[in-house]
């Protein structure tokens, strides 16, 4: 982000001091991998209403620490909500609203309400991020996959709607993993590749990239690091390339980047955001009775 708005900084939370004195606190989860229902629109899941204290926090302020002029809070829609994003949103809009009410005095309540309003997003990545990774070949390389490996992946296919129907993929079963599938069943529930789990893998690009990231005498069956391979190849990420795609193509993207112009007053690097944005979460559609900037 910071590259596609130079001067501005951008920081992470939780901070690298805080998830290395409390690796059991972080990451933050997100509250998307399980299928989101209508109960969770009235009592949303404890995760998401996390999200909404820290980023209070980070908008109020405090004694030993400046209020950040933008929060933005991120979580995949992943597979199991692909399908219900209006209700990811819902939940999370619930999910503000139950901070809300749980703080005491009437003065605090309205000051934290303006700053949640003013100052915090909520958006979403579809299904999951390393989709991304799909609209630039280099962002693939420097994951790990290799240069000779042919990526089943259709340029008339948006990112956010990923599928391949790459069939050696669609395929792939335990025996091509001979490492993982000799070692006893707790272990290889854990380590098991996300291709080889009960999912539809033809929609998966996290899964997809491990497989082609293979390596079938390793214990996951596969040299892919979220971290640190994932982590290289988001932080060098080709903005221009991905938004040359077509116009209609990462609107839940576009529609975050539009709500930064918006918050930083400034263009990106790359100009005015062009093309179709998700109105679910664009700051420009947002409704009138928001509780966030966009939601």
């Amino acid at each position: 982000m910071g590259r596609l708005f130079p001067g501005h900084e951008f920081y992470m939370l939780p901070t690298t001091r805080e998830s290395v004195s409390y690796p059991d606190r972080f990451p933050y989860p997100g509250f998307t991998s399980v299928e989101l229902t209508s109960g969770h629109e009235q009592a949303p899941p404890e995760s998401a209403r996390a999200l909404v204290v820290r980023a209070a926090q980070e908008a109020l302020g405090d004694r030993r620490r400046a209020a950040a002029d933008l929060v933005l809070v991120v979580d995949d829609i992943e597979l199991e909500n692909a399908a219900q994003p209006e209700r990811v949103v819902a939940v999370m809009r619930k999910a503000v609203e139950v901070h809300l009410s749980g703080l005491g005095q009437a003065q605090v309540q309205d000051k934290t309400r303006q700053r949640l309003r003013d100052r915090v997003s909520f958006h979403l990545l579809a299904p999951m991020i390393e989709a991304w990774f799909f609209a630039d070949r280099r962002a693939l390389t420097r994951a790990g996959v290799p240069a000779e490996a042919t990526v089943c992946f259709d340029e008339a296919t948006d990112p956010e709607a990923f599928e391949t129907a790459d069939g050696r993929y669609l395929n792939a079963t335990e025996a091509d993993c001979p490492t993982l599938a000799a070692l006893p069943l707790q272990k290889k529930k854990k380590l098991r590749p996300k291709w080889l789990g009960v999912l539809p893998r033809e929609r998966h690009p996290k899964g997809y990239l491990q497989w082609l990231c293979r390596v079938p005498n390793a214990r996951s069956c596969t040299g892919y690091s979220e971290s640190e391979d994932g982590g290289a190849a988001l932080a060098n990420i080709r903005w221009e390339v991905l938004f040359a795609r077509a116009d209609t193509h990462f609107g839940f993207l576009r529609a975050l980047v539009e709500d930064l112009e918006d918050g930083l007053g400034c263009p990106s690097a790359l100009g005015p955001v062009v093309g179709a944005v998700s109105r679910l979460t664009a700051r420009s559609n947002a409704p009138r009775d928001a509780v966030l900037r966009n939601i």
